[in-house]
């Protein structure tokens, strides 16, 4: 099995800007342990979401929330949104042994069927044909064909085979190689529900493990979500024929750079709102805080959080809002407030 991954320019463009971000975390952490962890967390739970919301599953960033800050799991929803946050946080293969077609079922275990599963999904027994879905959750009559159960194991365990390879060899790219194994991952769908889910958690962890440090901390999913049109379009472009050796992957790897690229964007505003924010009063602290969290808040909301009296929020609010931190839409009791992004002109850009 071999398949031809074409580096175009704008290609080759956003790997050269991902890298040198790469570069610059591996000189070492920008901002404390414990900042980072509070990162990691809220890109847990927006990656949550935007996972299941990609699914079909209609459900908001604050139910998610409320679901992994619960013990009381109702529903089989519940459980997913649980087990997938749990695979988001697993340890996955070591970089130190090659890669094997099960790790990537136990994935699928620990998010679809069970947060503290022990043992591999089973691959599929019955044909599948996929459905996508808009942002509404209702399917938009776009359906992909996948491979037969009969073919299952041995592809994916042929193609497990070229991804470790192509990790393996010197001269080869780690990032157009893993788009290619998830379009291959995607397009054979070996389960028989939560093929994309694993799929989304499949980049990060090969990410990951070929050393982009930073992913964990924002949501690769969110970007996706961002671009379902482009992210539907171009899985429909390039998987046809992916099993024939002859599909022209060009277009799912120009998508997977470019949501990676974005990722990487909303990575350096959240350390750079780090580096800036370090020295603000706690209160400020803390309503920066629960905006990172939570994205677009209101006053009330930020009235709870804080513990602040409603003029004394105010007051901090149009202070923080005056300096650039932040940015305000709407008026009165409609007011809601965001980060703003982070002004290279004042040197607020990513420092190593």
């Amino acid at each position: 099995m071999d398949f031809p991954v074409p580096l175009t320019k704008e290609i080759l463009s956003g790997i050269s800007r991902i890298d040198q971000h790469r570069g610059l975390w591996s000189a070492g952490n920008p901002v404390s342990t414990s900042r980072l962890v509070s990162l990691a967390e809220a890109a847990r739970t927006q990656s949550t979401a935007a996972a299941c919301r990609l699914s079909g599953l209609r459900i908001s960033d604050n139910e998610v929330a409320g679901i992994l800050s619960g013990d009381t799991l109702r529903t089989a929803d519940d459980r997913r949104v649980k087990g997938y946050a749990a695979a988001l946080g697993t340890r996955f293969a070591s970089p130190t042994r090659p890669l094997r077609s099960a790790d990537f079922a136990m994935l699928h275990a620990l998010a679809l069927t069970d947060p503290y599963a022990d043992r591999p999904s089973e691959w599929r027994s019955v044909s599948l044909v996929r459905e996508a879905f808009d942002a509404s959750g209702h399917a938009t009559g776009r359906v992909f064909s996948t491979l037969s159960p009969r073919q299952l194991e041995p592809q994916m365990r042929a193609l497990t085979r070229w991804l470790d390879r192509e990790l393996e060899h010197p001269s080869r790219h780690p990032i157009p190689a893993i788009a290619t194994f998830t379009l291959g991952l995607l397009a054979a769908s070996p389960f028989e529900t939560g093929n994309g889910r694993v799929m989304f958690l499949t980049m990060g962890h090969l990410l990951q493990r070929a050393g982009y440090q930073h992913i964990p901390y924002a949501s690769l999913e969110l970007q996706i979500e961002d671009l379902r049109d482009e992210y539907q379009a171009s899985f429909d472009a390039a998987q046809t024929r992916f099993w024939c050796g002859d599909a022209s992957v060009e277009p799912w790897i120009e998508f997977f750079v470019k949501a990676l690229d974005r990722h990487r964007e909303k990575v350096d505003i959240k350390i750079a709102l780090e580096q800036r924010t370090h020295a603000f009063p706690p209160l400020q602290q803390a309503i920066l805080e629960t905006i990172r969290e939570h994205g677009t808040v209101g006053a009330g909301l930020l009235l709870q959080a804080t513990g602040a009296n409603r003029n004394t929020l105010k007051d901090n609010l149009r202070r923080l809002v005056d300096r650039g931190v932040l940015r305000k839409h709407g008026e009165r009791r409609g007011t809601l407030y965001r980060l703003a992004p982070p002004d290279p002109a004042r040197g607020e850009e990513h420092q190593d």
